[in-house]
């Protein structure tokens, strides 16, 4: 597994599954089966902006966009054997539980999440909440990043 920026919401739909077929590509010749993305529309990593109160929001308009774009990567994807899923991630417009939850009721069943440990404990600042979408979502889990703390 590999991960790979999508940027469904901000309307570059053409470009986005052109960079990923190629990156899908690359990773099936190296034998990977699960093609981590993440949604990077407006995103703000990388910058000084506070991942709280500067977080990027996506419109009902740019949720339509990634859900339909993510659907449509899980099928090119399943023509290869090989799965898609979302890295939900700070700084991103898929950061909270709110909006995990939102994107996994909008997107097909075989879309799967890249469950991220220690984004859902930053995000919802409690084991507990982090456990919560874990076992929510555990179904739809195809790869995890595990993060400790310090």
């Amino acid at each position: 597994m590999l991960g790979s920026a999508r940027f469904f919401a901000d309307g570059l739909k053409e470009k986005t599954i052109d960079e990923f077929i190629n990156h899908m590509n690359f990773l099936h010749a190296m034998g990977a089966k699960v093609i981590g993305c993440s949604e990077q529309s407006k995103s703000i990593q990388g910058t000084t902006k506070a991942v709280f109160e500067e977080k990027p929001y996506f419109s009902d308009e740019e949720w339509q966009r990634v859900a339909q774009g993510y659907n449509e990567l899980a099928k090119i994807a399943a023509g290869k054997g090989m799965q898609v899923c979302l890295h939900h991630h700070m700084g991103t417009g898929i950061q909270t539980t709110e909006e995990i939850d939102r994107y996994m009721s909008m997107v097909n069943d075989d879309v799967y999440l890249l469950f991220d440990t220690g984004h859902a404990y930053y995000s919802e600042g409690s084991q507990q909440a982090m456990l919560a979408i874990l076992e929510k979502y555990l179904p739809r889990i195809n790869h995890v990043h595990l993060k400790r703390r310090a």
